[in-house]
């Protein structure tokens, strides 16, 4: 019995800022016009129905090529079918922002690949080969004994970067017991786990200082933009955005590799943790800071 695991990591590219640009440009075009049609046929969530609406007019009205224009409906129907999903009625259209564009990978390297001399991404100005990268210390790892997945090519602070997905196939593991240890989430502790004999505090102390801190400092900014918006203040709410997001993404990241280091020390156990359905429904009886802490 085999199990998939996926990793992905983030390679700086040496592709024309320009290009990566107008790439993104209609990539995010594309999505919007198909998202316009998805919500004009009653928030249409079928990939196969969405291709036969749009994909002529984009491939005769836009630089995408074929794999790419696949990829932008498929997004888009994921987007309409998970409103579905969670019954939520649009009143307007999903709204594509110019973020990222979303590649096909694999074995045969559709829209990039690795060669002997550099990276070859695809581009609205053609096929780019032989582009450096910087990548972390492991890609040479993934790179040799991994699967290549699909990669998101996007922008960051005037630098271009390609997120890589690896995948392969692994013996599943059998558990020697049937232990299980709980983790459950909070605020003071952002987690504290137990195997019934042993516990693990995890304080919460420092991160919600600088969580709050990012918080009161974006609602300054906030009240400054409601009295003149300009785009200063929209830049750097931006920045406080993505170095929030940055800081809560490696705290987890540490969390979740001690929680597994304890669960090796049980012998590798069933790890539960705590159920969250309806936990943004019991939120909204807190206070409104406890429920920023919650919901962050």
């Amino acid at each position: 019995m085999t199990m998939e695991i996926i990793r992905t990591t983030s390679l700086k590219i040496s592709l024309s800022l320009d290009i990566a640009q107008r790439t993104i440009q209609q990539w995010t075009a594309a999505c919007n016009f198909i998202s316009g049609v998805a919500f004009e046929q009653g928030s249409l969530s079928n990939a196969v129905q969405l291709h036969n609406l749009t994909y002529q007019t984009l491939r005769a009205n836009s630089d995408l090529n074929a794999q790419v224009v696949q990829s932008a409906i498929r997004v888009v129907a994921s987007k309409y079918a998970g409103a579905k999903t969670n019954q939520r009625t649009l009143t307007q259209p999903v709204f594509f922002r110019e973020q990222a564009v979303m590649l096909q990978g694999g074995a045969k390297g559709r829209d990039f690949s690795f060669t002997r001399s550099g990276l070859s991404v695809w581009t609205v100005e053609g096929r780019q080969k032989s582009i450096e990268f910087k990548g972390a210390p492991q890609l040479a790892e993934y790179l040799a004994d991994w699967e290549l997945g699909d990669a998101r090519l996007y922008i960051r602070k005037g630098s271009v970067y390609l997120s890589v997905s690896f995948k392969r196939q692994i013996a599943a593991i059998e558990k020697p017991n049937d232990a299980v240890i709980g983790v459950d989430r909070g605020i003071n502790h952002l987690a504290v786990v137990t195997d019934g004999k042993r516990q693990r505090f995890f304080a919460g102390g420092h991160t919600k200082y600088i969580r709050q801190r990012y918080d009161d400092r974006r609602a300054s900014l906030q009240r400054k933009k409601a009295q003149k918006p300009t785009r200063s203040i929209r830049r750097v709410l931006k920045r406080l955005s993505g170095r929030k997001a940055r800081f809560m993404r490696d705290v987890n990241h540490q969390i979740s590799k001690h929680i597994v280091e304890f669960a090796q020390e049980t012998g590798s156990p069933t790890i539960a943790i705590e159920a969250l359905e309806g936990i943004r429904e019991r939120a909204q009886r807190m206070r409104k800071a406890q429920r920023k802490q919650i919901n962050a």
